[in-house]
């Protein structure tokens, strides 16, 4: 990748990223040669299909891969001009929670049954802040209030939630110790239209209280378009597109994610059908041998099967992989 360096502070750089598991006596290619930067307080969207290796980069950063399937993890993550892949497990739990803290997909599951919010809340602030636990439970029933929640709820479980109240109880967790960096993965999926907005407003309301750089995973550009500063597009593990949030949604360049665009519903356009992208993400455990997108884009050509392009500059911090148009430019 030749993306040069933004010029601000940059947080996290992200660089060569792979990850491979072993499923079925297959060597599954998750994540291929992923490369960004992240600026301190600022924010980037994650944008893909389901099984594009979103949620893999995100485990990758906070090195909670599965330890009996992740046979190779290889590149650079440098968090604070530190790179935590180099790092010992013992040191990579002063940074999980503290410095970088991520909302999981499914409150059902990131939140223990059998553990009081409160005490879930407060867990992260005594260990990491080293104050009693009397203390990190005002804490917690602080940033409870935060996320909208009543003081009078901090003794209840988790079953005794809303899907809604769940997921601001994670975001609580999360948001805790005042991380540096929050993931967060696809946030608003299991939730109603209205809770979506409400979770969306939170999240950028403590990012911006709290000078939070964010890393939003998700599949809906809507929520991009609301939330994130710049936008980095993943098809099978690799980024085809990355740029501001401007550059890429004003001149959506490779067919990918033009596809995306042309699969959302358009107000001002009078059409009887929408026009999804033809065929399946491939395989990850035999990704074909040029462009990966090739079996599915309606432009490509026999080179685009044979040659597996680099990302290149379009124009400002817009970079594209797709051979059509470096030809054309």
């Amino acid at each position: 990748m030749n993306e040069e360096r933004n010029n601000g502070q940059t947080l996290l750089s992200v660089r060569d990223l792979h990850v491979h598991y072993s499923s079925g006596g297959e060597m599954v290619k998750a994540v291929n040669g992923v490369s960004f930067d992240l600026e301190q307080g600022k924010s980037l969207g994650l944008v893909g299909e389901t099984g594009a290796g979103k949620t893999t980069i995100a485990k990758a950063i906070l090195q909670i891969l599965p330890d009996h399937s992740t046979k190779l993890v290889e590149g650079e993550i440098s968090f604070k001009g530190r790179d935590i892949l180099k790092i010992s497990e013992q040191e990579m739990q002063a940074v999980r929670g503290k410095e970088i803290s991520m909302v999981f997909q499914d409150p059902m599951t990131a939140l223990n049954p059998v553990m009081t919010v409160g005490d879930q809340i407060s867990e992260g602030i005594w260990r990491h802040q080293k104050v009693s636990k009397a203390a990190a439970r005002q804490e917690a029933i602080k940033m409870l209030e935060t996320v909208g929640i009543s003081r009078d709820r901090i003794d209840e479980y988790p079953h005794q939630f809303s899907g809604g109240m769940k997921q601001r109880v994670v975001i609580a967790i999360a948001l805790a110790c005042s991380p540096e960096l929050l993931i967060a993965d696809e946030p608003t999926t299991a939730l109603d239209v209205t809770i979506q907005a409400q979770v969306l407003d939170l999240i950028k309301e403590l990012k911006k209280k709290h000078g939070t750089s964010l890393i939003l995973i998700t599949h809906d550009l809507g929520v991009v378009a609301d939330t994130c500063d710049r936008v980095a597009v993943i098809y099978a593990g690799e980024v085809v597109e990355i740029g501001s949030l401007e550059e890429v949604f004003d001149h959506p360049t490779h067919p990918y994610t033009i596809g995306l665009f042309g699969a959302i519903p358009d107000m001002y356009k009078d059409v009887n059908r929408l026009s999804p992208i033809a065929g399946l993400p491939p395989n990850p455990a035999a990704l074909p041998e040029g462009c990966y997108f090739a079996p599915r884009c309606p432009h490509a050509t026999e080179r685009c099967r044979s040659v597996h392009s680099g990302l290149e500059r379009i124009t400002g911090t817009h970079f594209v992989r797709c051979i059509k148009n470096q030809q054309e430019g």
